[in-house]
């Protein structure tokens, strides 16, 4: 009760404890109230532009990602049809028994065989004359 009659007598002359439990004034805790208020609404506007700044930011990453996305989509398109050909060419190779270095030897082949019938062509016309 005593310090609750202390109190009501530092109000009513003015004074007053302060959130510390320094004694202040009145206009003073009014003062120092309003100045917390205006740090509290700077970091608040300081905040919301943040927010807008970073809101910004997911819009063009959302963009970004969409097209990256659809990039993606074609490319995927493009690589499974070209996997299709090769597969495709794959089993037409099969079917012609194809193997590696056949080609370079069907050419050798033709080669002896083209010297062959050059030197065999040779000998024909030396008996004839």
């Amino acid at each position: 009760l005593m310090s609750a009659q202390q109190h009501l007598q530092a109000v009513s002359s003015g004074l007053s404890s302060g959130v510390d439990g320094q004694t202040d004034t009145l206009a003073a805790q009014k003062i120092a109230r309003e100045n917390e208020i205006s740090t509290a609404q700077t970091q608040i506007k300081q905040a919301e532009m943040r927010l807008k700044s970073i809101e910004a930011e997911v819009k063009d990453m959302e963009k970004s990602s969409k097209i990256n996305e659809r990039s993606y989509i074609k490319d995927k398109s493009i690589y499974d049809a070209v996997q299709k050909e090769i597969a495709n060419v794959q089993s037409s190779m099969d079917k012609l028994q194809y193997r590696e270095g056949n080609i370079e030897e069907l050419k050798e082949k033709r080669e002896v065989l083209t010297r062959e019938l050059s030197n065999i062509k040779m000998k024909i016309e030396q008996r004839e004359s």
